[in-house]
């Protein structure tokens, strides 16, 4: 399969989630150590692009409100032992994070939280990636999938015209698009996109959610429910 990994960047992945760690460390030493993990005993044969993205917040006086980032350290990508790129995807992340850190200091901004990011930006990029993909169809690969790692809970501040493009482009293409929350899951239903310009609420149908549990979590979450069955 012709993966894409988007792992958005933003200050809730510097907060700490209910099991004591970090959402990075959530995310990069058990989510996605746990799937390198599982790939390497499939012993799938896919092809990974890593796609790092944050925005920025202006908070001076300027006619720009935001600037948005974006780093590849991987491109497609296909390894014998799917493992040895988690160091580089830990220090990739740090890195990104760094340069944008010290961007904010020098423009007097700051890192936006996952609801204000560019995520359909994002998104939007990768599928230009296939745009033409009908003219050089790879035949080693099988289907094409976007798989979007954040800290949210679900929901995001998008702008209507954006919202619907996206979802047009989404269908037009036929890939599927999973997304997994490093939060816990909300009281409302998500994903839920809310429209900048009217406030109102859309459901992205193109995006399955998906909410990581860490092991911590997990077993207060079993001893809790076991507490209240007895």
């Amino acid at each position: 399969c012709d993966l894409t990994w988007l792992i958005q960047v933003s200050t809730e992945m510097f907060e700490f989630g209910d099991d004591g760690d970090f959402y990075w460390e959530k995310m990069i030493d058990q989510f996605i150590r746990d799937l390198l993990h599982k790939w390497n005993e499939l012993r799938v044969r896919h092809s990974l692009t890593v796609v790092l993205f944050a925005r920025i917040k202006m908070t001076s006086s300027t006619s720009k409100k935001h600037r948005d980032f974006y780093d590849i350290p991987l491109r497609d990508v296909c390894v014998d032992s799917w493992e040895t790129l988690l160091p580089s995807i830990r220090i990739s992340f740090h890195r990104f994070y760094s340069r944008v850190r010290k961007l904010c200091i020098s423009k007097k901004a700051k890192l936006t939280c996952a609801a204000e990011g560019n995520l359909l930006e994002a998104v939007n990029l990768t599928l230009n990636r296939y745009d033409m993909s009908n003219v050089n169809v790879g035949l080693t690969l099988l289907g094409r999938s976007i798989v979007i790692m954040t800290a949210s809970s679900g929901s995001f501040e998008v702008g209507r015209d954006l919202s619907a493009i996206t979802e047009l482009r989404m269908k037009r293409t036929g890939m599927g698009c999973d997304l997994v929350c490093m939060a816990e899951p909300p009281l409302h239903a998500s994903p839920l996109f809310v429209l900048r310009e009217n406030k109102m609420y859309d459901v992205p149908h193109w995006a399955h959610i998906s909410f990581f549990r860490s092991y911590v979590s997990s077993k207060v979450y079993d001893q809790i429910v076991g507490m209240e069955n007895s």
